[in-house]
């Protein structure tokens, strides 16, 4: 699948640390991404990828199985990582970052970073709300920022 969709790396966070599988390389560049997930990569894990070439149309996607045993799905370590959303309002998506020690939000929408500061004025998030105004939807990517813990 990702050899189809021009992906050449992915990227997957672990106790605080990337551990990555990149298309092509010897075996012990690739050993601790298989060794974590030597049986198989979970449904929904968040992964970052690096493509080359323009972007492929993405196969259709199967339906989120179940809800999320938490509302989001990922490893939250200091500095940024990267999470799926359970779905519901900004505001929901505010308490539950809050609750993780998350300061900051941020999504990709239309080749462009639009973020959610916590504790910033409402013009300051006006974007983000606008943007997700009928809910951010379910298993939505995000990046997230978090201070130390």
């Amino acid at each position: 699948c990702a050899a189809r969709r021009r992906v050449t790396a992915r990227y997957v966070l672990h106790e605080g640390e990337w551990v990555s599988y990149i298309l092509g390389a010897p075996d012990f560049v690739n050993a601790p991404f298989k060794a974590l997930f030597a049986e198989s990569v979970p449904a929904l894990l968040p992964l970052v990828l690096r493509s080359e070439g323009a972007a492929t149309a993405a196969p259709a996607a199967p339906g989120v199985p179940e809800p999320c045993a938490t509302c989001l799905r990922g490893e939250v370590a200091e500095g940024f990582s990267l999470v799926l959303y359970e779905g519901g309002s900004v505001d929901e998506l505010a308490s539950c970052a809050e609750a993780f020690g998350i300061s900051a939000i941020y999504t990709l929408a239309d080749g462009q970073w639009v973020s959610y500061i916590l504790a910033a004025p409402d013009f300051v998030n006006a974007r983000f709300r606008e943007l997700f105004q009928d809910g951010v939807p379910i298993a939505a990517p995000l990046v997230v920022r978090s201070e130390a813990r």
